[in-house]
């Protein structure tokens, strides 16, 4: 295994490549056509052969933050491809669906796992991709997605037995879903990263997901003390953002979280055996 490398994750701006903005097709729902979604894929840059890969999901609010394209690049930076996928505009929601959370909300976990599954689809038809190291990573909304098609018994009909993601990154989800269950099974390791202040997504609802979890696959809580919702976010739409509140939600970025994060997550992926 190679050393391990850590760049502040906001330096890798520097490393930027080229990005190209494509359509890929949703798993499809039974009886259903799929969902044709907008994506955006940073290739893996100087990858010889086959390379690992990473689908990002974003929030509740969409694909604007910043926070993406960061996470993107710092993929890219270990030789990662990364995939980003729009799971609103198609579905006519753009400007996200916060506001609908509480009462319901208007793009649901199963059609998002749908995207997340039909991302995995599209890296593994690659003949640059490796089908075997494909990780997902999403952020609140998002990270409750990520866990959500790591659960098992979750995964959409159809999906062959052998296309799963080799582990799953949750940041700041909301953990309802395993710790409201007696027994949680995942189907691939996950590495769960919150705020110990977050008053969005409850880091307490993560513990219990870790004591729910069915022994076998890693499944990691990292409640980072004095952090808030939103922590590795510092633009929005192209504008900078700092501490701010958002539906009652206090949100705030955090440099030295990131970096901590960044260190959690590499040493993740090395124990996972997927650092190139």
């Amino acid at each position: 295994m190679r050393p391990v490398r850590l760049l502040p994750l906001f330096l890798t701006v520097l490393l930027a490549g080229w990005t190209q903005t494509l359509k890929i097709e949703s798993w499809p729902a039974p009886f259903q056509d799929p969902v044709k979604v907008t994506a955006r894929f940073w290739p893996a840059p100087d990858a010889e052969g086959r390379a690992p890969a990473v689908v990002l999901q974003h929030g509740c609010g969409g694909w604007y933050g910043d926070n993406i394209d960061n996470w993107a690049l710092w993929f890219n930076a270990r030789g990662y491809h990364a995939l980003a996928i729009d799971s609103f505009e198609a579905r006519g929601h753009k400007d996200g669906i916060c506001a609908s959370l509480a009462t319901g909300a208007k793009v649901g976990l199963t059609a998002r796992t749908e995207d997340a599954y039909g991302g995995l689809a599209w890296l593994r038809a690659r003949d640059d991709v490796d089908p075997s190291k494909v990780v997902l990573m999403g952020f609140s909304n998002g990270g409750t997605t990520a866990l959500y098609a790591a659960t098992a018994g979750k995964v959409p009909r159809g999906v062959p037995e052998d296309a799963r993601f080799a582990a799953v990154i949750a940041m700041y989800p909301w953990c309802g879903v395993g710790a409201n269950a007696g027994s949680y099974e995942t189907n691939a390791p996950v590495q769960i990263v919150i705020g110990g202040l977050d008053d969005w997504t409850s880091p307490r609802l993560c513990d219990k997901s870790k004591e729910n979890q069915v022994p076998g696959l890693n499944f990691e809580v990292e409640t980072l003390p004095g952090v808030y919702h939103s922590f590795d976010m510092t633009a929005w739409r192209g504008q900078p953002v700092g501490a701010r509140s958002y539906l009652g939600h206090h949100l705030e970025p955090n440099a030295d979280a990131v970096a901590r994060t960044a260190e959690i997550i590499e040493t993740f992926l090395a124990g996972e055996g997927l650092l190139p």
